[in-house]
């Protein structure tokens, strides 16, 4: 065999931000997952809000017109 599968995730030599968003352990693929999700979800929620806000700013007539 080559090694154990994984290293400890308390390893000295992952510093900074290697240590929690590395692809050697579980826990560091997990928060990488983690912040691609958050990250997709807050810009679905954002876009969703701008064209809420923008849609409410328009007058009734050109807002009905887009509606239908």
């Amino acid at each position: 065999m080559a090694g154990p599968a994984h290293e400890p995730y308390d390893d000295p030599k992952l510093q900074g931000f290697s240590r929690y968003f590395n692809n050697q352990t579980i826990k560091g693929r997990a928060n990488v997952s983690l912040a691609t999700l958050v990250f997709l979800f807050t810009g679905f929620t954002c876009i969703k809000v701008m064209k809420r806000k923008d849609l409410s700013n328009m007058p009734k007539s050109e807002n009905s017109e887009i509606s239908k």
